[in-house]
Order: C-alpha cells, then sequence, then structure tokens
C-alpha cells in the first residue's frame, strides 16, 4: 500500500512538472492541497515529534488574500491518534513572470478526539513554487501555541504539499 502511494504521487509530481508556469491566482481562485508535516511540540522541558497529515480548501477572495480551512490527522509519540481542523488567512506576495509564490499567514486550530480541549493559534510562511498553470509544491516552516487542560506548549514544523488551484 505505501509503494502505490508513493508511485501515486510521484507521478501526481512529475505530470504536474512537465508545463512549469508562472504563478496565477487572482480573486475567485480556489486552492485544493494535501499536505504532510513533522511537528516538535516542547512543553516544560519534554519534547514530542508528531507526523501530521492533511486537505484544505481555500479561497482567494483578492489578488493577494486567500481564506481557508484545513483537516488533520496527527500522531505523535505513543499516544493515540487525533484529529484537527483549523482556519488560515494568508497574505500572498505575487511577481509578474514567477513561478514562486511567497506567503505569511495566521491559523487558528481546534483539535477533536482528545480529552484536553486543545486549541492552538499560529503563524507560518512560506512559498508555492508552480510546475503548471493549476498545480504548486508548497513548503512552509511554522510556529503554533497550544493552549489546552494540561497547560500550554510552542511546536515548530515544517510542511510540504501540493495544491489544484481552479
Amino acid at each position: 500500500m505505501r509503494i502505490r502511494c508513493r508511485w501515486a504521487v510521484a507521478l501526481l509530481v512529475a505530470g504536474a512538472a512537465a508545463a512549469a508556469s508562472a504563478a496565477q491566482v487572482g480573486q475567485g481562485t480556489n486552492e485544493l492541497n494535501a499536505s504532510g508535516a513533522v511537528t516538535v511540540t516542547g512543553s516544560g522541558g519534554d519534547s514530542t515529534t508528531t507526523t501530521v497529515v492533511g486537505v484544505g480548501l481555500g479561497h482567494f477572495v483578492s489578488n493577494t488574500l486567500e481564506l481557508g480551512g484545513d483537516f488533520s490527522l496527527l500522531k505523535g509519540g505513543g499516544g493515540d491518534a487525533f484529529g484537527a481542523a483549523n482556519l488560515r488567512l494568508s497574505l500572498h506576495f505575487p511577481k509578474t513572470d514567477s513561478t514562486a509564490l511567497p506567503y505569511v499567514g495566521v491559523t487558528v486550530w481546534r483539535s477533536y478526539g482528545l480529552s484536553d480541549n486543545e486549541y492552538m493559534y499560529g503563524v507560518y510562511g512560506g512559498v508555492k513554487l508552480f510546475v503548471s498553470d493549476g498545480a504548486a509544491l508548497s513548503v512552509q516552516p511554522f510556529i503554533t501555541r497550544a493552549t489546552a487542560d494540561f497547560g500550554n506548549a510552542t511546536s515548530l514544523g515544517i510542511v510540504s504539499g501540493v495544491s489544484l488551484f481552479f
């Protein structure tokens, strides 16, 4: 199963990379993405590494401003997997005739499947590298702060993903 998934992702990326073009997003454009991340969370001197997979949908309300949401599955340490939903607001910095689209943003998360009532908020920045008119690869470092019944924790991580624009 893992090998098939890797081949499917490799074929998707290769197909999208066949015709790289300038980043072309604007008001009314939608973005569908799939992503994966590794985070390191520290709290009280301890740290935990967590793996995250997610899907999201965004809508460009202007040529530079995107409002979106994501659903993610998280698994860390020896604990059970749990889910999270978030809202995000991203500001993009388009350049004419560039395949790279840098951005920064803020996010608010709510976990589900935990008894700790965890909320998270954070900031991020990254770049979407367009590999065709409607597809981009992205990399996004981030920092989040969690508040929960157990106390507070800070997470650092990096997200990579594939986006389709329509």
